[in-house]
């Protein structure tokens, strides 16, 4: 085993938006200097690195046991999609709020210089407008050359917010200005009774409690919603029940039923007991035929053997096949393609078989070229009689693109967990002809079945665990 690519630069993904999470959750809601910065900072360094962790350990640890190491950075990965998808849109937000603010601001007209320059409503202001060039006795104020007497000097003062002829400041002179006389007001209000705070404290916290607010909604919303996401991935599967009519296809098949079950994911989270539920529900629907179209497991047959054991339980008219998914070529897929030929279940690696009234091919997954087993067409698919139509196993939707041209008539196919949990589903919309269900492409219907199990966070949301049984019938 060794971890795939892809790891890496999705695991510095992952560290860049904890760095946001990190501005958001931490710095806007918490004072600077202070232990809940300073815990904060801490837990979500090691949040951080916990996603990446669990994706190494996934694909390098082989021990059941061990790999139960993933299941917090799995559970992060699901909460943090969600606060994501609270935050990113709300700061989207504020941040337009911002700019139109600006926008308005720089559109509104200047000041008039003249009204300005009078300094009209200020008591300063009023100081000028008496032309009183100064203050005796006032520090830091000039002579009192064209007072008239004390009882001028005394209401100047009081104009321009002094107290007694010492010049004391008044509580409520603005910081860092100059009136007329030259006196510099106090810096803030320290030490006076009764001030209140200047603006730039209140709106600081005020903005604080806003981040708060925000925050709490977003934890809030994030748990609610994976809670609901993990119920429903470890749910039973439901049994979907859909009918294929197929060109070619004689009236005598009509009803010939298959059953087909994907990405059960055997590994980290799904163990023996959901593959025997697996069975038992298949074997319930009393198929013709049953098919696997790949990711059957996540670990080795060292570790895993046991726990697919099951499938050798599986019964129909005419047995069961698989074709392998990308997940197989992580954990060996010679070794397993051995180990389900000893359960009795052949895989087809482009190969073709012929069963009553059509045939059955299957194609190796795509990943399968980089490990010198690539999807083969022409081998398994050129060469037959046109007049039987072909049902194929292909593990990603996408390769119905190349089915076509051979005349599939259905690709049956898994891969996409019904896209799993939002926003997968739009994500596989760009590279997938469908995320679930049947589609047509061309002439070929492809039909994507949600999958049993789940891949990384151990939730699903806007898709569950399925078992499809596809009753075939003639095209009228």
């Amino acid at each position: 085993m060794g971890v795939p690519w892809w790891v890496w630069p999705q695991s510095v993904l992952w560290v860049l938006l904890h760095g946001y999470l990190w501005w958001r959750l931490v710095v806007n809601v918490s004072r600077p200097g202070g232990w809940p910065r300073r815990l904060g900072t801490v837990v979500l360094a090691v949040l951080a690195v916990s996603i990446p962790l669990a994706l190494i350990v996934l694909h390098t640890v082989s021990s059941t046991a061990g790999r139960w190491a993933t299941w917090p950075g799995f559970i992060w990965y699901g909460l943090v999609v969600y606060l994501l998808f609270v935050l990113v849109p709300v700061d989207l937000v504020r941040f337009g709020i911002y700019l139109t603010g600006r926008v308005r601001r720089r559109r509104q007209p200047a000041p008039d210089p003249a009204m300005t320059a009078a300094g009209a409503g200020s008591p300063v202001g009023a100081a000028d407008a008496v032309g009183v060039p100064g203050v005796p006795g006032v520090p830091g104020v000039p002579g009192a050359a064209g007072v008239a007497d004390a009882a001028d000097a005394a209401d100047v003062m009081s104009a321009v917010g002094t107290s007694h002829a010492v010049g004391r400041v008044d509580s409520v002179a603005v910081a860092g200005t100059t009136d007329a006389t030259g006196v510099k007001g106090a810096k803030g209000a320290k030490g006076a009774e009764g001030v209140t705070p200047s603006a730039s404290v209140v709106e600081m916290d005020r903005r604080r409690l806003l981040a708060r607010g925000v925050a709490i909604a977003a934890g809030g919303v994030a748990t609610a919603v994976v809670g609901y996401g993990a119920v429903t991935a470890f749910s039973t599967p439901r049994v979907q029940r859909v009918t294929v009519r197929l060109r070619r296809l004689p009236t005598a098949a009509t009803g010939f039923r298959i059953a087909l079950f994907s990405d059960t994911h055997i590994g980290p989270f799904l163990g023996r007991g959901d593959m025997l539920e697996v069975v038992r529900m298949v074997n319930a629907a009393r198929p013709d035929l049953v098919v696997v179209p790949g990711d059957l497991i996540d670990g080795t047959v060292a570790d895993l053997g046991s726990a697919v054991a099951p499938l050798q339980e599986l019964r129909s008219r005419h047995g069961t096949y698989f074709a392998t998914g990308n997940h197989e070529y992580l954990f060996d897929a010679d070794a397993w393609v051995e180990h389900l030929r000893g359960l009795g279940i052949p895989t087809l690696r482009n190969q073709r078989v012929a069963l009553p009234h059509f045939d059955l091919a299957g194609v190796t997954d795509i990943t399968g070229e980089e490990h010198g087993d690539a999807p083969d067409y022409e081998r398994a698919l050129a060469k037959r009689d046109p007049r039987r139509p072909v049902v194929l196993l292909a593990h990603q939707p996408s390769q119905v693109n190349q089915a076509r041209k051979y005349g599939v008539d259905l690709q049956l196919s898994g891969h996409t967990h019904g896209g799993q949990f939002f926003p997968g589903n739009l994500l596989h919309a760009l590279a997938q002809p469908t995320a679930a269900g049947l589609a047509r492409v061309g002439p070929t219907q492809v039909y994507v079945t949600q999958g049993t199990g789940f891949w990384g966070p151990p939730i699903r949301v806007g898709s569950t665990p399925e078992i499809t049984v596809i009753e075939l019938a003639a095209e009228a």
